[in-house]
């Protein structure tokens, strides 16, 4: 049996907004996104997933993104753990 792969994530991104990419992803997390002590989940519509690709490219997390269906919609989730990168996002 493999381990199973790690995933990479840049968790500096956000130590310092000096791009209109990181204001955009920082202004959609704190619109659409949760923050607890460990993770950063991001949950919308299918029809927006470029969205959460565009957000996992800038981070540069090779997680995935989770498709699920309640009812008759579909959401798409992107779920990073990291205690460091909810820490910064908190302040």
């Amino acid at each position: 049996m493999s381990r199973p792969a790690t995933l990479t994530l840049n968790e500096n991104y956000f130590n310092e907004i000096d791009s209109p990419n990181k204001a955009y992803i920082l202004g959609f997390i704190y619109a659409d996104g949760n923050i607890n002590k460990t993770n950063l989940t991001i949950t919308i519509a299918e029809r927006d997933i470029e969205i959460l690709n565009f957000i996992k490219k800038e981070l540069e997390f090779n997680g995935e993104i989770k498709v699920r269906k309640i009812k008759n919609n579909s959401y798409v989730s992107l779920i990073i753990s990291r205690k460091n990168l909810s820490m910064i996002l908190k302040k």
